[in-house]
Parts: structure tokens; C-alpha cells; sequence
């Protein structure tokens, strides 16, 4: 799991928070990511239940 700071960092901090935010919390709402957590403390995986039905 990682926090979204983490994963800004790793990506490039060229790109501005709320698009990061936005492709987050997109990826969520497809399943393809699971959200743990909430606010500064959240924390992001991959659902590897998903990538086995893809």
C-alpha cells in the first residue's frame, strides 16, 4: 500500500496533486485500485482481484 505522496513523488511531481487525485480516485471507482483509509492517511493498492479477470 502506498500513500498518494508516495506515489506523486514516484510518477513525477510535474504533474499538479488534484490530477493525480482525480486519476485515484477514478481507478477506485473501477476497481482496479482499493482505498484504505481516508483523507492525508490514505493508502492505495492494487486489487489484484481485479488484474486475475482482466
Amino acid at each position: 500500500m502506498e500513500l498518494a505522496i508516495n506515489i506523486h513523488t514516484r510518477i513525477g511531481m510535474e504533474i499538479p496533486k488534484r490530477k493525480l487525485k482525480t486519476e485515484l480516485d477514478r481507478f477506485v471507482e473501477t476497481e482496479k485500485l482499493i482505498r484504505d483509509g481516508d483523507k492525508r492517511w490514505t493508502k492505495y493498492s492494487i486489487n489484484k482481484m481485479m488484474l486475475n479477470n482482466e
